[in-house]
């Protein structure tokens, strides 16, 4: 029989042999998917009746064993990237002393994260402790550990998941959801544990999201290991090419396991939550994470606006771009340029084009406010649609027209809730195998 490994009641990685077992450190990075078990059955019994915990693991084949753990059959000896064992992070002993004290005080708050659908893994990731009431904590992390794929882009909460969460040792708790944002990528979960460390979420506005880059800290949490896992770097202002527009930047690296998890500054603030991307790492800022978590425990879900375009701050172009626009627009920086239009969107509808200025908008001056910010009060003002189907938002915008005049009016959009069908996608590395060196 091949030797494996798998977690027992208590949440501990063990290395498993005939009529015997004992823990094993320590954890490697690219392990064999074959050699690594999260089987919820395995999980519940091991200690009760390890021969049968023999018998389930001597005659599965090697196929079924990474099926369970949602990887691919590699055609040869290969290494795993892209996997949820990989870890992240750097020693403690590279940053400074006044620095890990505070990392190590944030360290009981950030826990780890795992999803299954029957016997098969759906999603590992990483997640912080934002409330604790009542005997229960709420925790935050991503909506991707409860999100199944319908389709190319369409996601839905899955009715038969089950969520298992490690705090810093000790066995996993299972949770069960509270509410979730698949649009923004975020969920709330609650563990029957009374938590006393709780992270607060900084909401940062305005001109104070665009300030100069601060040193800030991925965190994350291994979910085999429970290791507590750090990655330092600073705040990084770039052109956003993702679907969802509100994301920021940082230079912090981390692997598919820090999904979910929180980025702080020094001050241990949570200033949002992390997502994973090869080049760098993009986030959630907590202004939007707080409003979604407002909206959750106030109306039950997340509700949106729907117009249908994508809009950027004038101000924020890069200098190309903005002079280019100046030479066919006079107008002050405080402003929104409509980059694109849907088809068939309630702005669509309305009349508006791509290129079109937004000068007033909600039947106020446009403020050249970040797009987090933007998207915050849109979040605000979508308590309107609770009662109605459509709210009707007057729009002021500025048009070049052919004769090289600026046409001003006044447009309505009806807007809508936002449908599935139009929520943003979040792609993600899948895990693949690289061919090994040959020596």
């Amino acid at each position: 029989m091949r030797e494996s490994v798998g977690i027992n009641d208590e949440g501990r990685l063990v290395f498993r042999k005939r009529k015997s077992y004992r823990i094993f450190e320590p954890f490697v990075d690219h392990p064999d998917p074959d050699l690594l078990s999260y089987d919820y059955e395995i999980r519940h019994k091991y200690l009760n009746n390890p021969e049968e915990v023999e018998a389930d693991t001597e005659f599965r084949s090697l196929k079924d064993s990474y099926d369970r753990l949602g990887y691919p059959l590699p055609g040869r000896p290969a290494y795993l990237v892209h996997s949820f064992e990989q870890k992240f992070g750097e020693d403690f002993i590279n940053i400074n002393e006044t620095l890990n004290l505070m990392l190590l005080k944030l360290a009981p708050s950030v826990v780890s994260l795992c999803s299954f659908i029957d016997d098969k893994r759906l999603f590992t990731c990483s997640g912080i402790v934002i409330e604790s009431t009542n005997g229960c904590a709420v925790i935050l992390t991503s909506a991707s550990l409860v999100a199944t794929t319908n389709g190319e882009s369409a996601r839905a909460v899955s009715e038969n998941v089950k969520i298992f969460v490690h705090f810093t040792d000790g066995p996993a708790y299972e949770a069960s959801v509270i509410g979730c944002c698949l649009h923004y990528n975020v969920a709330f979960v609650r563990v029957h544990k009374h938590h006393k460390d709780v992270l607060s979420l900084l909401c940062l506005q305005g001109e104070r999201m665009e300030s100069m880059p601060e040193a800030v800290f991925a965190l994350g949490r291994h979910y085999v290991s429970q290791e507590f896992m750090v990655a330092s770097g600073e705040s990084v202002f770039q052109r956003n090419n993702f679907d969802c527009v509100e994301l920021m930047f940082s230079s912090c690296k981390i692997t598919k396991c820090g999904i979910g998890g929180p980025l702080v500054n020094s001050k241990g603030y949570v200033v949002g939550v992390n997502f994973f991307n090869t080049d760098d790492t993009p986030y959630l800022p907590s202004l939007l994470v707080r409003r979604c978590w407002d909206h959750i425990k106030t109306y039950g879900s997340v509700v949106h606006l729907h117009f249908g375009w994508r809009i950027r701050p004038v101000i924020q172009m890069n200098a190309e771009l903005l002079y280019n626009l100046c030479e066919s627009f006079e107008f002050a920086f405080d402003c929104l340029l409509v980059e694109e239009v849907a088809s068939s969107s309630p702005a669509y509808r309305s009349g508006i084009r791509n290129g079109d200025i937004a000068v007033e908008l909600f039947g106020e001056p446009a403020v050249a406010t970040p797009v987090p910010t933007y998207a915050e009060i849109l979040l605000e003002k979508s308590n309107l649609l609770l009662e109605k189907e459509n709210v009707q938002v007057q729009v002021k915008i500025l048009r070049k027209s052919t004769h090289s005049q600026i046409d001003s009016k006044y447009l309505t959009i009806d807007a809508t809730k936002l449908s599935s069908r139009d929520f943003y996608r979040w792609p993600l590395p899948q895990a693949e195998w690289e061919i090994k060196p040959s020596d």
